[in-house]
């Protein structure tokens, strides 16, 4: 990696704030590998609103950083109401 300020951040936006999960700053915050991973489940429940939405940000601090890899990203609920994705993500 180049200078070690890479960061990448996993928030939610529930309409007033975007709220950070989890972050990941300097060396290899995108990974050491692809097949070197961690799973993160957490409860997104606290944060639910109408217009809620997932954000996943990675900044390379324009040093050319190598990558960040973001994969099978699984979002359930229960209860009542309508869901909507408003991405269908054909065009990846």
């Amino acid at each position: 990696r180049r200078d070690k300020t890479e960061s990448m951040k996993i928030m939610i936006d529930n309409g007033k704030e975007e709220i950070v999960l989890r972050e990941f700053k300097g060396a290899n915050a995108g990974g050491d590998a692809f097949d070197k991973f961690i799973e993160m489940k957490t409860d997104i429940s606290f944060y639910a609103s109408d217009s809620m939405r997932i954000i996943i940000e990675y900044d390379d601090d324009s040093q050319w950083g190598w990558w960040a890899g973001i994969d099978n990203i699984l979002v359930t609920a229960s209860g009542s109401g309508n869901i909507v994705l408003g991405e269908t993500f054909n065009g990846c």
